[in-house]
């Protein structure tokens, strides 16, 4: 018996398939990098977690250390006391996540466009260079990507039915976010805002409750380590001393917006005397901080324009290698053109014509603006913009879906009955 072709195809089947598939190309990658780190972050990241698996202290060179947000050095801790310092197991277990992604980007997808736009959604996340290659790589990307997807939809959930338990869920996740990444924190403010505003549940200051349940697990979680910070540093230091390098480093007159975290001599010698003189990284973060600044109070016009121009860098279409290897003739412009640039034009197309009449669109639209005014202060390279990617992807399948039924629908009125 020949199988009916016009039949559709179980979307639960289809899922797994998917999922199946993120899974292998993960993997894939996962064991072709091995035991190999070719980032300095990486062997840093390594290094911390290592030393915290073995010893349950978070040191540097034999010293208490807030330098490197801890969300991803104790995730890597956990993976090798289970395994080992084993490199590869790390990324399979980051495969495996990163699998979860493309999970968490199909339940968002249905919430705001419907199944069809969210299969197409968790497909395009399973093959999607970027998204593959980070979940590989020994970086935090992978574990930004999933904590957020959590609390985009946990947050939709909350407002959807007012649940209170929700909302601490988001929090939750937005807890472990920031502690990986503190330039997330604004971006998770403007989604407990928008889901106030949107809350019709609780009428006047009742709206601030979401906001408040979402907030509770951050001030308790970056404020426990606060007091960490403050006990073995001597200073209350939010989440990590590197804000202070990153706000100098990005700001600084020699700098522009591709500079990233390349220094000139004059940059290697100001930063060379600061480390001289304050020995106590948490003292250097605040001098750096100041330092910073000034740069930016001495031209502000200055500013504005690396501010924008670092905006747009964020989104630039062909990335620099995501290694210090490049590609084999330049493939990693290829890749991100040939996927990231082919969605772009569609997530713009879904974009515009749902902002009026879409919340979720609106949304989006603000996390894309938050976490690009953030990061646009400090430094910016395109994987810095991996974790908000898969909405990029989510907006794009809206587009493509919509813009499928619009030609199928004038097909459809122009073929004879």
């Amino acid at each position: 018996m020949k199988p009916d072709w016009r039949k559709p195809v179980d979307s639960g089947l289809l899922l797994m398939a998917i999922l199946a598939i993120a899974f292998a190309a993960r993997l894939g990658v996962s064991f072709y990098l091995g035991e190999t780190l070719n980032f300095q972050d990486s062997r840093e990241y390594h290094a911390l977690a290592s030393q915290l698996a073995e010893s349950r202290s978070y040191q540097a060179e034999g010293k208490p250390t807030a330098y490197w947000p801890p969300g991803y050095p104790f995730f890597l801790a956990l993976v090798y006391s289970l395994f080992g310092s084993s490199i590869t197991a790390a990324r399979i277990v980051q495969s495996a996540i990163g699998s979860l992604s493309c999970f968490l980007v199909y339940l968002i997808g249905l919430r705001i466009l419907g199944r069809r736009p969210a299969l197409l959604a968790a497909a395009i996340c399973a093959l999607y260079p970027l998204l593959v290659y980070s979940s590989a790589a020994l970086l935090p990307s992978s574990i930004k990507t999933c904590l957020i997807a959590c609390v985009v939809l946990f947050s939709l959930r909350a407002w959807k039915s007012g649940s209170g338990s929700r909302a601490v869920l988001a929090g939750v996740f937005a807890a472990g976010a920031v502690l990986v990444a503190p330039s997330i924190l604004p971006t998770v403010l403007i989604i407990a805002l928008w889901v106030a505003w949107h809350d019709v549940s609780r009428p006047g200051l009742g709206k601030l409750v979401p906001v408040l349940l979402m907030l509770l697990p951050i001030v308790l979680c970056v404020g426990a380590w606060t007091l960490r910070n403050y006990n073995v540093l001597g200073r209350p230091v939010l989440v990590s001393t590197n804000g202070g390098f990153n706000l100098w480093l990005g700001n600084h007159p020699d700098v522009t917006a591709e500079t990233g975290n390349r220094m000139t001599p004059r940059m290697q010698r100001e930063l060379g005397t600061v480390y001289a003189r304050h020995k106590n990284e948490a003292e250097r973060d605040s001098v750096l901080y100041d330092m910073g600044t000034r740069y930016i109070s001495e031209d502000p016009m200055r500013f504005l324009k690396l501010w924008a121009a670092k905006a747009v860098n964020l989104w630039r279409l062909a990335p620099r290698p995501m290694t210090e290897v490049e590609l084999a003739g330049g493939k990693e412009r290829l890749l991100s053109l040939f996927s990231y640039g082919l969605l772009l034009p569609f997530a713009a197309f879904w974009l515009i014509r749902s902002i009026k009449n879409r919340s979720e669109a609106r949304l989006i639209l603000l996390m894309f603006i938050a976490f690009t005014a953030t990061h646009a202060v400090f430094i910016t390279k395109v994987r810095f913009r991996i974790p908000i990617d898969p909405y990029v992807i989510v907006c794009a399948a809206g587009g493509l879906v919509a813009l499928f039924d619009f030609v199928r629908a004038r097909i459809s009125r122009r073929s004879p009955h």
